[in-house]
């Protein structure tokens, strides 16, 4: 009699449907996430150099002449493995900017400013492009006038 009662109430107990006790078919299984399409884990570097590669090419905000800029942090070691170059003499950041110094290309490094230059030119819109343009050729009639007033003068 025990154990037909044990199996009642197991019954019972699985197929209580309510409050904290959901339908079995509709739980969890073990060992599934309940979120499979979720956050994405985070990278686990496989090396120190590549924990340090993945830290130097995060984006932080800095404070530059009062402005705000976005800026990856190696430009930033960058910048500060110079700016210490310039100050300290005996340093060991001399010493490391002067020898990738002598192993950059001066051409590469040229052609590094251009570009760099290019893309800090802010663009101008197109309205403004074409009354500035208006403005320039009215200039040019009036000088092209002005000239041949000169030469009927002239002659």
């Amino acid at each position: 009699m025990d154990d037909k009662l044990k199996e009642i109430v197991e019954q019972y107990n699985q197929a209580k449907v309510g409050y904290k006790n959901p339908p079995k078919s509709t739980q969890f299984k073990k060992g599934q996430s309940g979120n499979p399409a979720g956050r994405k884990k985070k990278p686990v570097p496989k090396s120190l150099l590549e924990a340090m590669l993945l830290e130097l090419s995060d984006t932080i905000t800095i404070k530059e002449n009062g402005k705000s800029a976005k800026m990856p942090k190696f430009e930033l070691l960058a910048k500060a493995m110079v700016n210490d170059a310039i100050k300290n003499e005996k340093g060991p950041s001399r010493k490391i900017v002067a020898e990738l110094i002598l192993k950059t290309d001066i051409m590469d490094y040229k052609n590094m400013i251009v570009k760099r230059t290019i893309e800090a030119e802010p663009e101008i819109p197109p309205e403004r492009q074409a009354r500035v343009r208006a403005w320039l050729y009215s200039k040019l009639e009036e000088l092209c006038r002005e000239q041949m007033r000169q030469e009927d003068l002239n002659e």
